[in-house]
């Protein structure tokens, strides 16, 4: 047994060894000695007193993740013994790093008192509550983080409290301390979004409610150079959204509107402005969802604004799929806010698109061709002509706007519900895709252009493909000829390969919905699939495709591509 704090201070290194063995045997050691009440509360003493903060911070550590396992083992004086240990060393200890990790040692063993003995662990929560009165903000800034993770493990239990709890945090939303009114923020959210409030337990916070919003509103008018702006921004938004949402007050959800629009107009947020502008977006995604929260003048007014966050300000320029947050956050507004009221919103986006679609900037027009989508994905149903935008688009000359129509127009073939509307524009795509897709010179592009391709043909009957066949299969056979000749000088292999199975996949999709309809395309689609396959076993080494761009993918995606086609000849026959 170990028998001083030395040889537990040993032991907490060995446990930090870089040595496998080293590391094996102080874990070994510790299985063995921690279901000892003796060892436990020495391993309390250490968060404190160990000699390196990272022997602090995993003693902490140890204490959260073992409690569950030792209070089960423990008789009921030791229970008492450790509980005892555990809230002096959660009193003396003053790193915040150290307390943070002592306070989820805290709630740990707060669910195995209400699990094991049906109870609330009371002399916790008057220690917190004495940290909050107290003079110690790094204690403050614990007790409000240990609140918010008590309300999301026993929050039931702690409802009894609430009303207290309530007026203690508006007191500590006006703290000195900018950590204390954060945290502050952190606990108005977890409790207004707890299943367990309640509509009776609403009323207690309704104060919190409004001292949010004046947190918020005196957070924006902080100098862009203070760092805690960004920071209360960001919690008071957050906090807002589930408030707002408990408390169904139609005036709290307009005052939040504003709030998240003042957020989206504030060109000073500096650093913090990407995530502020995304917590606004989602505070305005969820009061849209109140009930009678927001009129439809209110809406309609509201949709312009997150139409203009949806643009991507600086794309990747190396990654031409990736999305900013912001931008995201916009677009996935749009989809609630149609779903939602769909006769307000829809007629609002579509007309801002078509007047971003006249932009002389690309990054506008794309970013119109997403709203829209995005838009009719949140309706889920098309209107006649829906898909004319996007197929015009197709002609653009800048690569951010066909990159969305190539992405959009996949995502709209498998939301949008089936009938006459949407099959009617699947097919105005599929036959611009046949025009466009020859002339395509962006690999990634045409990837994607093969990728929408294949999810329409996946939606279509075969009487449906029909009128567009020739065109779709004779554009694909033709770009995958010129792709295969191609390879062998082409920059990227990587490139090569996602272009190819693209194409190959669109094909078996083709020829999948078209049926017995294919057999006229089945010699021209199966020549370049088998040449591929023959390429790849060397039955034909005069192909000139190099063996790398033959990736599995491909393989696999040319054998179902086959399979298809070979079962429209045998349907035939």
């Amino acid at each position: 047994m170990l028998t001083s704090v030395a040889d537990v201070d040993s032991l907490l290194l060995a446990l930090q060894s870089p040595d496998n063995g080293t590391r094996g045997q102080a874990e070994r050691m510790l299985d063995e000695y921690s279901l000892n009440a003796e060892f436990i509360i020495m391993l309390m003493t250490r968060t404190h007193a160990a000699p390196a903060l990272t022997s602090r911070q995993l003693a902490a550590s140890l204490l959260s993740w073992r409690m569950p396992r030792v209070w089960k083992q423990l008789g009921n004086d030791d229970r008492s013994r450790v509980q005892g240990a555990l809230l002096t060393c959660m009193a003396t200890c003053q790193e915040a790093a150290v307390l943070r990790i002592l306070g989820e040692a805290c709630n740990a063993t707060c669910q195995q008192v209400a699990m094991h003995h049906d109870l609330l662990w009371e002399d916790l929560l008057r220690l917190l509550v004495s940290f909050l009165h107290g003079q110690s903000a790094i204690h403050r800034v614990a007790a409000l983080e240990l609140f918010v993770a008590l309300v999301d493990s026993i929050g039931a239990r702690l409802q009894q409290h609430y009303a207290d709890l309530g007026q203690i945090v508006i007191k500590c939303l006006y703290d000195d301390e900018i950590g204390v009114r954060v945290a502050s923020l952190a606990v108005i959210k977890a409790v207004t979004s707890s299943w367990c409030l309640g509509d009776d337990g609403i009323k207690h916070w309704e104060g919190a409610a409004a001292a949010t919003l004046e947190v918020a509103a005196a957070a924006l008018s902080r100098p862009s150079k203070d760092p805690a702006k960004g920071q209360l921004v960001v919690g008071s938004l957050r906090a807002l959204g589930p408030v707002a949402a408990a408390s169904k007050s139609k005036n709290l959800c307009l005052s939040a509107a504003r709030i998240a629009c003042s957020v989206l107009a504030d060109t000073t947020l500096g650093r913090s402005a990407e995530h502020c502008h995304t917590q606004a977006l989602q505070l305005l995604r969820a009061l849209v969802r109140v009930p009678d929260g927001l009129d439809k003048q209110d809406v309609a007014g509201l949709v312009p604004l997150i139409c203009r966050s949806a643009k991507d300000e600086a794309p990747d320029l190396d990654d031409i799929n990736d999305v900013g947050i912001v931008a995201q956050a916009a677009r996935d507004c749009v989809r609630v806010f149609v779903r939602v009221d769909p006769a307000t919103t829809l007629p609002a986006v579509l007309e801002f698109a078509e007047k971003a679609m006249q932009s002389n900037d690309a990054l506008d027009r794309a970013a119109a061709i997403h709203i829209v989508s995005y838009a009719f994905c949140g309706a889920r149903e098309a209107t006649p002509g829906w898909a004319t935008l996007l197929v015009n688009a197709l002609g653009d000359a800048a690569v951010w706007v066909r990159h969305a129509v190539c992405e959009c127009a996949a995502l709209l073939a498998e939301t949008l519900r089936p009938d006459h509307v949407t099959t009617e524009g699947l097919l105005m795509l599929l036959a611009g895709f046949a025009s466009y897709m020859p002339n395509e010179t962006s690999p990634d592009v045409l990837k994607r252009a093969g990728d929408a391709v294949r999810g329409i043909c996946r939606e279509l009957s075969s009487d449906e493909i029909a009128a567009v066949l020739h065109g779709i299969v004779g554009a694909l056979c033709s770009i995958l000829a010129l792709t295969m000749r191609g390879a062998a000088s082409a920059e990227s292999a990587e490139e090569v390969a996602a272009v190819l199975a693209a194409l190959v996949g669109a094909l078996g999709a083709a020829a999948s919905a078209a049926a017995d309809l294919f057999v006229p395309f089945a010699v021209d689609a199966a020549f370049g699939v088998l040449q591929m396959l023959r390429a790849r076993c060397g039955a034909d080494p005069n192909t000139g495709i190099p063996l790398q761009v033959l990736t599995p993918e491909v393989l696999s995606l040319c054998l179902d591509a086959a399979g298809s086609i070979l079962a429209s000849a045998l349907g035939e026959a």
